[in-house]
């Protein structure tokens, strides 16, 4: 299940969205300077249109702990915190792709179950969200059934340094934006540095590179837990929960300017 229809200032970069369901919460994170990211927290409230459910999720996602600026080498220490959520919610599922190291990948088969939040995330160029149009485009491609596939049919047929101008997938114009080459090698050296243990998880992480934009630095399922407390699940706590959080720190591995944008990225 989603999580209703509104974005809230300081979540997760648009467009992250959690789903048990058919429908979601796209929120979004600013990150401004060619050469570092810095938050914007003066996101605005945005209705996404056409992506209301049967019944709304009271249901809120913020992010917590972010410092104004970060380089694409320096984690970020966030704080996804759930209002209002779901009874018999224990996990929070990262994107697969998105996950930082092999130790840190679920190890297969990983099964969906009700009791599991996932998480889908999406980043964009700043400078085409203050566009007229292009934030609705962004936030119903976020609020999609499966956000990546489009993105996946588009790198399939063209390129992303070889879109038109004019093209709606093309990062100035809305469009996810995608590592680029340049950062594919750093990150690809980066991990190199690290000493290998097993070659064939290794092998099945590398496939992913391409689509490694956004970094989670932990494990790809996370248990949700009651704030006051020093890492208590939720599953291990009695009595009624307000909210619940999981720490996933991460970081975006692209450079503004590698992608030409003078604003920065969301």
């Amino acid at each position: 299940m989603g999580m209703g229809g509104d974005a809230y200032p300081g979540t997760l970069p648009p467009d992250a969205s959690l789903r048990r369901g058919n429908y979601s919460n796209p929120a979004a994170m600013s990150f401004n300077n060619p050469s570092s990211t810095t938050l914007n927290p003066g996101h605005p409230t945005h209705k996404v249109e056409g992506a209301q459910p049967p019944t709304a999720w009271p249901c809120k996602l913020t992010v917590e702990s972010i410092p104004d600026k970060s380089r694409v080498e320096t984690q970020i220490p966030i704080r996804l915190t759930l209002t209002n959520a779901p009874k018999n919610i224990t996990k929070l599922h990262l994107p697969p792709y998105t996950i930082s190291k092999p130790k840190f990948q679920a190890k297969p088969p990983f099964v969906k179950s009700d009791d599991i939040l996932e998480l889908s995330c999406m980043l964009v160029c700043a400078s085409a969200m203050q566009k007229e149009g292009l934030r609705d485009i962004a936030f119903n491609r976020a609020a999609a059934e499966d956000p990546d596939a489009e993105v996946e049919e588009k790198k399939e047929s063209t390129p992303p340094g070889q879109l038109d101008e004019n093209d709606p997938m093309k990062p100035l114009n809305g469009g996810p934006v995608t590592i680029c080459q340049g950062c594919i090698v750093r990150e690809r050296k980066r991990a190199a540095r690290k000493k290998t243990k097993k070659a064939d998880e290794e092998e099945e992480w590398a496939k992913d590179e391409a689509k490694r934009v956004i970094v989670f630095n932990c494990p790809e399922v996370r248990d949700w837990c009651v704030p006051g407390t020093k890492e208590t699940s939720v599953k291990e706590h009695d009595g009624p929960i307000d909210q619940c959080f999981v720490t996933a720190p991460m970081r975006v591995a692209c450079y503004c300017r590698h992608q030409s944008e003078k604003v920065g990225f969301q």
